[in-house]
Formats: structure tokens, sequence, C-alpha cells
């Protein structure tokens, strides 16, 4: 995924997204690591805990909540 950014979008195209997540999680700095997502109404903090199959962030919450951010601006690193 790190290499030929035209070639995996065109696998993308012929077979989903799933092999474009799959390689991306396996490159991910972070995953179940502490993020925060600033969102324009709230922030959310949690633990990345990966990619949806849409591609939103699933962001674990402290209650023990899932919810996934689609778009914001998210921070890693320590709480």
């Amino acid at each position: 995924f790190c290499i030929g950014l035209d070639r995996w979008y065109q696998r993308w195209l012929a077979e989903g997204f799933a092999p474009v997540r799959e390689q991306w999680l396996s490159c991910a700095d972070g995953l179940g690591g502490h993020v925060e997502a600033r969102l324009p109404r709230e922030t959310l903090t949690g633990r990345f805990a990966g990619l949806d199959e849409a591609g939103g962030l699933m962001l674990d919450q402290p209650d023990g909540g899932r919810r996934i951010i689609s778009a914001g601006d998210v921070y890693f690193g320590s709480n």
C-alpha cells in the first residue's frame, strides 16, 4: 500500500475496499492506542480499534460503546 497508489486504486475498483482495508491496517500506526476525534459538535476519546468495512475509524469508547468516525480531526497518542 505504501507504494503504487494507482495500483491500489485499480485493485479497489476491481475487488472492492476489503483488500485495501486489510493492507492499510497492516501498516497502520497507532492501532489499539489512544485516539481523540474532534467533530464539529463534540470531542471523543478512546481506543483506535480499526477501520470498518466502509473505511470509518472505529473508536472504542471508555464506556464500552463504539463509534464510527467518518470525518473529523483525529489525533493519535497518549492521553
